[in-house]
């Protein structure tokens, strides 16, 4: 009987360490995933919907962009480098990417389209 409490003790005793030990693990991706970097929209936050002003690295940064024209062609950058965008006939362009560990900058352009095609084509 001596050895089946020793072994009820050894065994609550692992079941106790791993429970400390997942309670730990979880703590540290909370404390580090607990800080927020800046989004600094270029000035023109209210165009985008849902915006704020922080997110937590690592989260999925979903907006929407509300100013669009049928004539014009939008490319959306995070720190330079070009999203892929997508659209939805009641929210406008679609901007999403994952937080970096960093502040970041939202930046776009937009260029008319009609404009494009009327110069590349070719004369008569």
């Amino acid at each position: 009987m001596d050895g089946n409490i020793v072994m009820l003790i050894a065994g609550a005793a692992l079941i106790l360490a791993a429970v400390i030990g997942v309670i730990l693990v979880i703590l540290k991706f909370m404390k580090t995933g607990a800080k927020k970097y800046k989004v600094d929209y270029s000035g023109e936050k209210e165009l985008y919907k849902g915006a704020k002003d922080s997110y937590r690295a690592g989260s999925r940064v979903r907006l929407y962009y509300d100013l669009s024209a049928t004539d014009t062609d939008y490319a959306f950058f995070v720190d330079g480098i070009k999203l892929n965008h997508g659209f939805d006939n009641d929210k406008g362009f679609i901007i999403s990417f994952i937080m970096p560990a960093h502040d970041v900058i939202i930046e776009h352009s937009a260029e008319n389209s009609m404009v494009e095609k009327e110069n590349n084509e070719l004369p008569d």
